[in-house]
């Protein structure tokens, strides 16, 4: 233990007599490991982070599998009520959804967000409350009958201050008053992950929360409600998927009509974030991220390798001295070692700064997502991410260290006291530096190419045809069932709304929808039953459709290609219409005109609704979807529930906020609006460009530190050469050779080099392209034109790099260089 003592004391004293090379290793260092901290704790967010509730590890979340939906979704209550009783393989199963509200408190509206809850959600968790207390089993039962709710510890701090006196005061939720029962430790923020719960009420309680909703607690085909369960001690997940998936069979056997070809799906609660349906999706793309940030690292190593050669060298005298006086190999190569750790750790520790700043940039994305939901990005740096830097730092040192720490100790004594330390090192030594090079120039090149996949997904993303005009469209979202409208009364309220809005200055046309493209809610799915088909109920396909106002198609510019679009007066009466997109059209009436055909939404009893048009596809969901089938009905013809008013303008669509919230005020004072965005800022910031744009940051950010590390390291690996190489050059340039030939040498030896790094590198961005085309729109992942672009571009930076050690080269005076030691 002294000995480590006497290596760290001297290590450190080194390192401050070199405060250049210390700060630049340092820096190297830290870059890349706190890039890979970075991606780690977002790693570390979705799949290792615990809930903060008792023995996390024992719970599971359970999805619906079947053959109407194309993802997992929800249970049924009257199913869940069947699971949940399956007491060998469950302690404890709850039900949970959330609901967006107009909550108020002392007359003030405001639309906020609670979850739903069955009574024994808190209990299952092994939650109890901060202040007051939580549910229990008696406000289980019975429909609307425990009107009372629990506030999460967030919401009560920034709604209510943090009044202590806030249990037994009244809430009212959709004009319907709620007593609170109790407020939430400041650790919990709900089981919905990127979600920070503002308040908690009873499943119970739904048709008051939810206005027309009517929850039936006998129905099996309702698959509303997220689930989660704590499995018994020895049951592992492979188990309760095989226990439940029997009974799955069971009930597909005892009620066919509704659960026939229904399995469930069960997975960790870690591996279920953010959704269930996402299980199998975001651990490759994880991987994916953290291969390419490793890379970054590996660049880093290179580099602090090439670094302690180059300073091995001129320590080798002091080598020598040391192995004479009776220091062994192994000695020399623990005390070059514990340097290099330290170097590592400090890099560590800087590295850890960086990562807690950029996590916290990247946390601040959650305000620019375009929904007024309370999003929580949670990337803080814990135990394990600290823990993780701390292995890196040490793998990392002992990576770049141990093969010039073996080189220092490999030297001749005798050879290298005669030389006074004066030899460069050999070209052993000098093939080795420049094959860190090499791998540098590699590295950079594949995560550029990488980068280059991104960005041109970006590109495609933003210029693609989305089957609607983006440009001056203003989205505003209200929801009268909030307000406990009926029907008749919410359609009157959205068509005077438009009617309004549309006599606005600056206003082109304006309608309103159940769905916008590419947001998280509003799309609505039924099976579509053509006329006089023999299909069965099994075979029927599932369609999305959407509900829709007066002028629809040409305010979001969607062409109807057949027929027409919906007339006025269709919005006031019974008449039964549709307009399908083109491939709809195509599945249900392939080889006909679709135009006078009807479809049913509501199974063989119909009633039918004949199609009047034909509009062009879209893209609804996400970009790279295929051509989706979709229908739109009136709004006549369906339930409104949270609608979006969108405008279509002739000048910046947010500057006609004020003037739309003034409409909605004078039609209705207590009516809340929400998501008020522009819809080019609603795709960027939302599911459509976001993924790409978080991927093109990330990607081009990994490349661009990997090209500065990598310019950094053939700079010092040239600059290094011309310096040992001083004598050399003065002899060249005393027997006749002229600047040009000695610039030619330089730059032809940082050519070599990056030549050999640019074609290894091509070698390895064509497979690495191949693994990651599932991630890519539109995109060649063997694209000759990008990987030439990237290949030129790096050498031309590479070739910046090796000028200023070559016109310093140039410089050198034959008789200064004559004497040079």
């Amino acid at each position: 233990m002294e000995t480590l003592w006497q290596d760290l004391r001297y290590g450190a004293r080194m390192l401050a007599r070199n405060p250049g090379f210390t700060a630049v290793a340092v820096l190297t260092l830290a870059l890349g490991i706190g890039a890979n901290a970075t991606i780690f704790s977002m790693v570390n967010a979705f799949f290792f982070r615990p809930l903060p509730v008792e023995d996390p590890g024992r719970l599971v979340v359970l999805a619906t599998r079947d053959d109407h939906i194309e993802f997992p979704h929800g249970l049924s209550y009257r199913d869940y009520r069947d699971y949940r009783d399956m007491n060998e393989i469950f302690a404890g199963m709850a039900l949970y959804t959330p609901a967006p509200v107009n909550m108020s408190e002392e007359g003030q509206p405001e639309r906020n967000f609670v979850e739903l809850v069955t009574g024994n959600y808190f209990e299952m968790l092994g939650v109890s409350a901060a202040l007051g207390r939580t549910f229990t089993a008696e406000e289980d039962r019975g429909l609307g009958q425990h009107p009372v709710m629990v506030l999460g510890h967030g919401f009560w701090q920034s709604r209510f201050g943090g009044d202590p006196s806030i249990v037994g005061k009244i809430v009212h939720i959709n004009d319907y008053p709620f007593t609170v029962l109790g407020v939430l430790p400041e650790t919990f923020h709900g089981t919905e992950f990127l979600f920070d719960v503002p308040a908690y009420v009873p499943l119970m309680m739904m048709n008051e929360v939810q206005p027309g909703f009517n929850l039936d607690t006998e129905d099996r085909e309702g698959h509303f409600f997220r689930a989660m369960g704590r499995l018994q001690p020895g049951v592992t997940v492979e188990g309760a998927a095989a226990a439940v998936n029997t009974m799955a069979a069971r009930l597909g056997q005892e009620y066919p009509d509704t659960n026939e070809g229904v399995s469930l799906l069960v997975v960790p609660e870690t591996r279920a974030r953010p959704e269930a349906s996402t299980a199998d999706l975001m651990a490759p793309a994880m991987v994916a991220f953290m291969g390419m940030v490793s890379l970054v690292l590996l660049i880093a190593c290179a580099n602090l390798a090439n670094l302690l050669l180059a300073r091995a060298t001129t320590r080798k005298k002091e080598m020598a001295v040391r192995q004479a006086l009776g220091a062994g190999r192994f000695r020399i190569v623990r005390q070059l070692l514990t340097e290099t750790l330290l170097l590592a750790l400090l890099g560590g520790g800087v590295g850890l700064l960086i990562a807690l700043w950029v996590t916290d940039m990247i946390s601040a994305f959650a305000n620019r997502f375009p929904i007024d939901a309370p999003i929580r990005f949670d990337f803080s740096l814990d135990a394990r991410v600290f823990l993780f830097a701390l292995v890196v730092a040490v793998v990392t040192g002992i990576l770049a260290g141990i093969l010039p720490a073996w080189r220092s100790a490999s030297g001749d004594l005798h050879e290298t006291l005669k030389e006074g330390g004066r030899s460069s090192g050999g070209a052993g030594r000098r093939r080795l530096r420049s094959a860190f090079v090499v791998a540098q120039v590699a590295v950079s090149l594949t995560l550029l190419i990488c980068a280059g996949f991104f960005l041109q997904s970006l590109n495609n993303a933003r210029t693609m045809d989305f089957g609607f005009r983006a440009d001056n469209l203003l989205l505003v979202a209200a929801d009268p069932s909030l307000q406990r409208y009926d029907q008749p009364r919410a359609r009157r309220f959205f068509r005077d709304l438009i009617e309004h809005v549309e006599a606005l200055p600056g206003v082109e046309s304006a309608t309103a929808s159940s769905f916008v493209p590419f947001s998280g809610g509003g799309m609505r799915i039924a099976p579509v039953l053509p006329e006089g088909t023999d299909r069965t109920d099994e075979e029927l396909p599932n369609v999305f459709y959407n509900v829709v106002g007066d002028n629809y198609f040409r305010t979001l510019g969607i062409p109807i290609l057949q027929g027409r679009p919906f007339l006025r007066q269709e919005f006031d009466s019974s008449r039964g219409v549709v307009v399908v997109n083109q491939a709809l059209a195509r599945q249900l009436w392939p080889s006909e005109d679709p135009i006078g055909r009807r479809l049913s939404l509501s199974g063989r009893e119909g009633p039918y609704l004949e199609v009047v048009g034909v509009a062009r596809d879209g893209k609804y969901m996400f970009l790279a979807e295929d051509s989706r089938p979709m229908l739109y009905q009136p709004m006549s013809q369906d339930s409104i529930g949270e609608t979006v008013l969108q405008i279509r303008t002739r000048t910046e669509p947010l500057s006609l906020v004020p003037a739309v919230r003034q409409e909605v005020q004078a039609l209705d004072a207590a009516m809340p609006i929400f998501n008020i965005n522009s819809m080019e800022t609603h795709m960027r910031n939302g599911n459509a460009l976001m993924p790409f744009r978080l991927a093109a940051i990330l990607t081009g950010g990994f490349g661009s530190l990997g090209l500065v590390l990598a310019t950094v390291g053939l700079y010092g690996v040239i600059a290094y050469s011309v310096n040992q190489r001083t004598h050399e050059i003065g002899i060249r340039m005393a027997l006749g050779a002229q600047s040009r030939d000695i610039f030619r040498l330089v730059i032809g030896q940082g050519m070599l080099l990056t030549g050999i790094g640019v074609g290894l590198g091509l070698l390895l961005a064509f497979p690495l392209g191949q693994m990651l085309s599932g991630m890519l729109l539109g995109v060649n992942p063997a694209d000759p034109v990008l990987f030439a672009a990237v290949a030129a571009f790096l050498t031309g930076v590479a070739l910046l790099a090796c000028y200023i050690p070559a016109r310093r080269a140039t410089r050198v005076d034959p008789l200064v260089a004559l004497r040079y030691e």
